[in-house]
């Protein structure tokens, strides 16, 4: 195994370009009616909610403070994310 080479990719990405290519590139979900997916939306964030405790026994993960609900974040808008939080690290580590 190497070391790391402290090299960054800094402001050599345009992460909106990315983001937008994201944003473009990503797919609908399946159709279905509203009441389906509000349905499914609460059935994940009740099991994101149970899971918690035995992720951090497993993990030894603790959190500082109370631990946010699960979102549901449609693909557009993780595309939107993801960019946006590797725009502020690269601008971090720049």
């Amino acid at each position: 195994m190497t070391a790391p080479s402290g090299l960054t990719l800094g402001t050599a990405v345009d992460w909106q370009f990315a983001a937008d290519v994201g944003v473009r590139l990503s797919r609908p979900g399946p159709a279905s009616s509203d009441y389906t997916r509000r349905q499914a939306i609460e059935e994940l964030a009740t099991a994101a909610e149970k899971a918690e405790p035995p992720v951090r026994e497993v993990t030894g993960l603790i959190a500082n403070g109370r631990v946010p609900s699960a979102r549901h974040v449609h693909p557009p808008g993780l595309a939107r994310a993801a960019g946006q939080a590797q725009r502020v690290r690269a601008q971090g580590a720049g």
